[in-house]
């Protein structure tokens, strides 16, 4: 998951520098988390290479590089894959919401003409993003579209869920619903955006928020990572980032898998780091160090073996075991990655070059 907004926040964290340089592409991982049709539309940019992903486009130096899904984007940031389609959103002059099969192919809209998206995520028929609201005081707006691009083809605009004046970052589409928070206040709506509840688990401000099966999971603005059931009321604390591992940003991303809770972090002095906090509660335990210029992680994913995370101003793209071990690079490229996501074989990257690239697990 996916690319911030503002984040040149700072993360506290933990210990000694662990890298190594462009590792092998690793063993299979476990099963991940996943969350057509249609016409090239803006931003559709150039078709990547066939043939199947993670061994086109060689880098030099490299014994497994990254196959090139797309290229030409338009600041492509956000990203998601169903293990079909990636899906990703365009937010440079070419302002669009697109896709391309997992094995490459021709670039092609779900929607386009938009303001400027943010966050993406996906069911089974629809993609749901954040987007600037065309009014003041020019707010976030949730909309969505068809997946299968027919909302581009036609020319008609997205449809917008909610609206409200907090710069949404991460939400979750789960069960038929979408939940997010504005502040301290849960808000939950349909899919086709019919209100269902709003809620103050805690009276801590949200920050980011994501889910498995049964719950949600969320960073708030005291350092804290907190879970709540779907059908529950009142939120428990995991833990709380204390220095030297504290949990300083209002912008990272935040994953989940069937163990733990991971989370980015910066201890400075150009060492980040990526914690994993039990599912059951207690502290957190360092996952692993990597050198970073800042901190700057716009996207992290688990499939309960890896996790997997962008690590934009180290311009790589770096995994390391759950249970914790050597941050290796597997993007094996120069080019700063700006979202991240994985399905059952694959883990997708967005770069800030324009490209969309595969590498399997």
């Amino acid at each position: 998951m996916n690319k911030r907004a503002g984040w040149m926040s700072v993360f506290g964290a933990v210990a000694s520098l662990a890298l190594i340089g462009c590792g092998s592409s690793g063993n299979k991982g476990d099963a991940g988390g996943a969350g057509g049709t249609g016409t090239a539309g803006a931003g559709g940019g150039t078709a990547g290479s066939a043939g199947g992903r993670g061994g086109g486009n060689v880098d030099a130096g490299c014994s497994v590089s990254p196959t090139v899904l797309a290229s030409g984007q338009s600041s492509p940031t956000s990203i998601v894959s169903d293990g079909v389609n990636v899906y990703w959103t365009n937010t440079g002059t070419m302002r669009s919401v697109m896709k391309v099969p997992v094995t490459g192919g021709t670039p092609v809209a779900v929607a386009t003409g938009l303001r400027q998206p943010g966050y993406l995520a996906i069911d089974a028929t629809n993609a749901y993003w954040t987007d600037q609201a065309s009014t003041f005081p020019n707010g976030t707006t949730i909309v969505s579209a068809p997946l299968d691009g027919s909302a581009a083809v036609d020319g008609g605009a997205p449809a917008v869920l909610a609206s409200n004046n907090v710069a949404l970052h991460q939400f979750v589409v789960a069960g038929g619903n979408i939940y997010f928070f504005n502040n301290s206040l849960l808000t939950v709506i349909t899919t086709a955006g019919a209100a269902v509840t709003t809620l103050t688990p805690s009276s801590t401000n949200a920050v980011n928020v994501t889910a498995d099966a049964a719950n949600l999971y969320w960073t708030n603005n005291v350092q804290q990572v907190l879970m709540m059931p779907f059908s529950g009321t009142t939120a428990t604390a995991l833990t709380t980032l204390v220095a030297p591992g504290d949990f300083l940003g209002t912008t990272q991303p935040i994953s989940v898998d069937a163990t733990g809770v991971y989370v980015p972090a910066n201890p400075g002095a150009g060492v980040d780091a990526v914690l994993s906090i039990p599912l059951t509660g207690g502290a957190a335990a360092t996952v692993a160090t990597f050198s970073s210029a800042f901190n700057g992680v716009p996207g992290i994913v688990s499939d309960g073996k890896n996790v997997y995370w962008a690590n934009n101003f180290g311009f790589a793209v770096m995994r390391a075991p759950v249970t914790g071990g050597t941050a290796v690079t597997i993007s094996c490229d120069v080019e700063k990655p700006e979202g991240i996501a994985q399905d059952a074989t694959h883990v997708y990257w967005t770069t800030e070059g324009g490209s969309v690239k595969a590498l399997s697990k």
